[in-house]
């Protein structure tokens, strides 16, 4: 399984892996109302996001502010 980790500032880091379910916040370009679904590939530092309807996303960089893992979400 391929994963991207990326070092967060002020310490910590965010790990992507193919499989992973992300949350895509509001105003990401391509995508403006946001929305979840699973890491379907992962493309040098940048994912391509499959979501419930089983449409895929434009590459999103990892360093995004629009995109977390629903692991890092605190409802």
């Amino acid at each position: 399984m391929t994963t991207l980790s990326l070092s967060l500032p002020g310490g910590g880091t965010r790990c992507f892996c193919q499989g992973k379910r992300v949350r895509i916040l509001l105003g990401q370009p391509g995508l403006l109302m946001g929305g979840e679904g699973v890491i379907h590939v992962l493309l040098d530092r940048q994912v391509v996001v499959r979501l419930p309807d089983g449409s895929v996303t434009e590459p999103i960089p990892v360093e995004s502010l629009y995109l977390v893992p629903v692991d890092d979400v605190v409802a």
